[in-house]
């Protein structure tokens, strides 16, 4: 007999249970079912195999152990034990019973051995042992990559990429804790204990204590039995925060010397009482009954005529007149608004933003007023310009481009005051409401322009006997021009008619300091009559400047041309 090799390490090679189920192969070919950790040998015959036994038998279904058994004689005949297929022990065994644990496949035998009965396990050999991880059941390895790593998923070993280099961060997070913080002590502190893995905080003193920047401390409190100190100041009433945020809160602004106290989501402002006694001609040092008794004054107050008051003129008022200041106290005064232009002589204008008008005598103008500026020597920009008055003083007030004072007129590129000069102030149109003529001419005293600030809406035809001048755009449905040679229409900046018609004899002219934009939707066109070019000889259309796209017609050439790519070309 020929010697046999003797082979250290036998692989055989694993495959699906699937695919060893379709499976004839050759005979004598062996295969691994690393589904069900069995050897199946071939015979070329049987498909799928005939899979061999485990050591365990956990492979041989309960039927075909008992029959075998059964056939083999185990457990048979007279007095013997029965065979027994259960997940757990029969509860009255006897000597011989054989039972296959059927929960883990496991077989037990029955026995005495001589001091008691129990059940043993034979040793049926040895379990299939996988030389491969990829062949353990709780191991999934796709396609491995160098330096990858084994990782559980939650429900299988898992090749993966490794993790980086270091300590691992999560295994740290969770074994560091935070311990009780300390006391306050110097600049404060940060320990670690490397035993436990606890840090520890000991806050720093806080004693005179400067902060940079801001404090937020959110809704907290600042608790102290000393005192705190802070200015609280704010430059005008605009710069005070949320009433609503900060209710209770209170304040000083600069700007009007009060105090302000947030409520019911608004600032109210805080009388001085100093300030409101002496607006009652109430002092300390008054020796009046009213004086005296600051009490009795202010129960009285309703009582008390107006005239009492220590900045009101006690002069007999007129019917109609107001209370105008008149530089020390509040006097009687007719009423400007409504009662014609009020004129003051300029004695001064300041070259700043805003123009400062000073005047000889009192002006007499009011808060917002319109004033027209004439006749001033030196800083002409003023000349024929209506502006509104912010008033300083009974002397003095500045210049607003609008009526609400809000945008300056800044003078500081305006030519020196020299001399002279009027201010006319007027009522507006709101202040003086709806007005019916008697006669049908509008004029002024000196037949001067007339200036109309707002809009002005003509509910019925208007008829220009001269010229119409237009600065800014002209809209009309319909324009009709009757005499081209003696009515003149200028528009300094649009004309937006829907249609232009001439309805007497003349040539209609169309003349424009600049350039004349025809912008349409869909094209100009030109009905009824031949588009004529303008015309000019060869040398005047050399002097020109054109952009491409002109057209013109050269009358030395007898050609029509348009100017393209920098350069004339003439159409045919």
């Amino acid at each position: 007999m020929a010697n046999l090799p003797i082979i250290n390490n036998l692989r055989v090679v694993p495959r699906d249970a699937e695919f060893l189920d379709r499976k004839t192969g050759a005979r004598g070919e062996i295969f691994y079912d690393k589904d069900n950790n069995t050897i199946r040998l071939y015979d070329s015959n049987v498909v799928g195999g005939l899979p061999l036994a485990r050591g365990d038998l956990t492979n041989v279904t309960d039927a075909i152990f008992a029959a075998k058994a059964t056939a083999a004689g185990v457990g048979g005949g007279s007095g013997s034990g029965s065979i027994e297929v259960s997940q757990t022990a029969p509860s009255t065994p006897i000597e011989g019973t054989i039972w296959f644990n059927s929960s883990n496949g496991t077989l037990y035998v029955y026995i005495n051995d001589g001091d008691s009965n129990q059940w043993v396990q034979p040793v049926l050999g040895y379990p299939a042992i996988p030389d491969n991880l990829q062949d353990l059941t709780n191991v999934t390895i796709t396609t491995p990559s160098a330096d990858q790593v084994l990782k559980w998923n939650g429900a299988a070993w898992i090749n993966a990429a490794a993790p980086a280099a270091g300590l691992d961060q999560s295994a740290v997070r969770s074994s560091i804790s935070v311990g009780t913080e300390g006391t306050a002590a110097g600049d404060g502190a940060v320990s670690y204990d490397n035993t436990t893995g606890v840090f520890t905080y000991a806050p720093p003193l806080l004693n005179s204590l400067t902060v940079s920047g801001n404090l937020d401390m959110g809704s907290n409190d600042i608790t102290t039995t000393g005192k705190v100190y802070f200015a609280n100041v704010f430059a005008t009433e605009g710069d005070l925060p949320s009433a609503t945020t900060y209710h209770g809160m209170f304040a000083h602004v600069h700007a009007t010397g009060a105090g302000y106290f947030a409520h019911a989501g608004a600032w109210t402002k805080l009388a001085n009482n100093a300030t409101t006694l002496a607006g009652y001609g109430i002092t300390d040092a008054a020796t009046s009954a009213q004086g005296t008794k600051a009490d009795s004054a202010l129960q009285d107050l309703t009582g008390t005529s107006i005239t009492t008051l220590s900045d009101v003129s006690g002069s007999a008022p007129s019917t109609n007149q107001v209370l105008k200041w008149d530089g020390a106290q509040w006097s009687p005064a007719s009423d400007a608004i409504g009662s014609g232009a009020v004129t003051a002589t300029i004695a001064g204008a300041t070259q700043a933003n805003p123009v400062s008008i000073s005047t000889s005598s009192a002006h007499g103008f009011y808060e917002g007023q319109p004033v027209t500026i004439t006749g001033v020597n030196g800083m002409t920009e003023l000349n024929g310009n209506e502006y509104y008055a912010n008033i300083v003083d009974t002397l003095t007030f500045t210049l607003y481009s609008n009526a609400a004072l809000s945008t300056s007129v800044n003078g500081t590129g305006f030519t020196a005051y020299v001399s002279a000069g009027t201010a006319t102030g007027g009522a507006t149109a709101a202040e003086v409401g709806n007005f019916v003529f008697t006669g049908s001419n509008i004029d002024t005293s000196d037949s001067s322009g007339l200036n109309f600030t707002p809009g002005v809406l003509m509910q019925s035809d208007l008829t220009v006997e001269n010229d119409l001048t237009v600065n800014n755009l002209l809209t009309a449905e319909q324009f009709v021009v009757t005499n081209f040679s003696t009515t003149n229409l200028t528009v300094s900046d649009t004309l937006s008619v829907k249609t232009i018609a001439q309805t007497d004899t003349g040539t209609p002219q169309i003349t424009s300091s600049s350039t004349i934009v025809l912008d349409t939707q869909d094209g100009v066109r030109v009905t009824g009559a031949p588009f004529r070019l303008p015309s000019f000889t060869t040398t005047e259309k050399n002097a020109l400047s054109p952009g491409n796209g002109d057209m013109l017609y050269d009358s030395t050439l007898n050609k029509a041309q348009v100017y393209e790519n920098g350069a004339w070309a003439s159409l045919v």
